[in-house]
């Protein structure tokens, strides 16, 4: 058991782990690309190309099903009360709440300011 920084989990560590994983492979998807067209582009052996296009889709589906894991597991993994959506759309609430409090005290207090003037019209006539 290891000590791990607060608001981290071993599964937080997995997948991160597992998407470096995948990182890698985009990368390697890149190179092998780069490595594909430079040998298309000489024209040299039929066999070296195949080899490196199957590489190319070995790795485009890998990282294509990787991902995929990933994001299903999004919903079960992030639950909307820990996500930072949720605290921003309370605090957001809150401060329309105290804004209409503050304006029913606003209209209370020309209500009253109206009323006193009013009453003070009469004493005066």
């Amino acid at each position: 058991n290891h000590d791990m920084s607060e608001g981290t989990s071993q599964s937080d560590t997995d997948i991160l782990s597992s998407l470096n994983g995948i990182e890698k492979k985009i990368v390697e998807i890149m190179d092998t690309a780069a490595a594909t067209l430079q040998e298309m582009s000489q024209l040299q052996s039929q066999t070296n190309t195949n080899r490196l296009a199957t590489r190319y889709m070995e790795l485009i589906k890998e990282v294509n099903s990787g991902l995929r894991d990933h994001i299903s597991q999004i919903g079960e993994y992030v639950p909307y009360e820990r996500s930072a959506y949720h605290t921003r759309k309370q605090l957001e609430i809150s401060h329309m709440k105290a804004e209409a409090v503050m304006q029913r005290l606003r209209d209370a207090r020309i209500a009253l300011e109206t009323s006193l003037q009013g009453e003070q019209g009469m004493v005066d006539t």
